[in-house]
């Protein structure tokens, strides 16, 4: 899937698409719906024939029709390309989820907030929940910059702090030792709340030895947004024969992250996800993303 213009509004489309992850289309995935009902379609456009994702369109003009306050949630227009249908062909559609006249048109808008580009087949797995929008963007179904698989990893190294509480209290800094099980001789720094997220990361690293060989990937942590506002780095190595964490900046990474104290918390602990840190601008990734 591509992403081309406002990707925070991206974000939004769940909204418009949730009923089809609650109930079975209303026609069979493989079938073609009546132009007319395939999307509940504003003027005199018919819907392509034999996409899948025409219910996923339909879905989303009922809902804009049934609940009025959509629209204004959204505040967005989307164009759509829809690639790999019947016979390799695509599909344009503009979804208008804004302003006095929202509907969904199977025709591409003159302008839009938002441009997606997504085949016919992961648009409706997309749609019912089957991939969620930071695995289609990791596995390069969505494409912003670079490749950002190296981030999709990072999930095998906080993973542990999703299952059990941080071992010291969030607010309090841990011991340098306890903090992050750290190489070297620098100490952690005093007070950041995502202290406890390096400790998982390297107790991962060492308690898992395969770990390492599964990310083979090296990570620039810049955390901002510290106590007084301070900014600490994290060096984590997760490749090669001494992988490890280290409160320092390292020479040389495969990627860089840049993410607030609070926000690498959330992150790891599941209350945020990557792709919503990253479109709505809370957490950066530079180089090997």
């Amino acid at each position: 899937m591509k992403i081309k213009g406002n990707m925070g509004l991206a974000q939004k489309l769940a909204g418009l698409t949730e009923a089809a992850r609650k109930r079975p289309a209303a026609a069979p995935a493989a079938a073609a719906p009546a132009p007319a009902e395939a999307a509940e379609t504003k003027g005199d456009a018919a819907a392509p024939e034999g996409f899948k994702s025409n219910a996923v369109f339909q879905t989303m003009a009922s809902n804009l029709e049934s609940q009025p306050g959509l629209a204004s949630k959204v505040n967005g227009s989307f164009a759509f390309v829809v690639t790999d249908g019947p016979a390799g062909a695509s599909a344009s559609w503009s979804v208008v989820a804004k302003g006095a006249s929202p509907g969904v048109t199977p025709a591409p808008p003159a302008k839009a907030d938002c441009t997606i580009t997504i085949s016919d087949e992961n648009l409706v797995a997309l749609a019912a929940g089957k991939i969620n929008g930071m695995s289609a963007y990791m596995s390069g179904k969505m494409k912003i910059k670079g490749n950002m698989g190296l981030a999709q990893k990072l999930a095998g190294l906080t993973e542990a702090a999703r299952k059990r509480p941080a071992a010291a209290p969030a607010a309090a800094a841990p011991a340098p030792a306890e903090a992050a099980e750290t190489k070297g001789d620098a100490a952690a720094p005093e007070g950041f709340k995502s202290n406890a997220v390096f400790q998982t990361m390297a107790s991962n690293l060492e308690s898992q030895p395969g770990l390492a060989s599964k990310v083979n990937g090296s990570f620039a942590f810049v955390v901002t947004d510290g106590p007084a506002g301070a900014s600490a780095s994290w060096s984590v190595v997760a490749k090669g024969a001494s992988p490890g964490v280290t409160p320092a900046p390292p020479a040389k990474a495969d990627c860089t992250i840049t993410i607030s104290d609070e926000n690498l918390v959330a992150l790891a602990a599941g209350k945020i996800n990557g792709m919503s840190a990253y479109m709505s601008g809370k957490m950066k990734i530079k180089g090997n993303m």
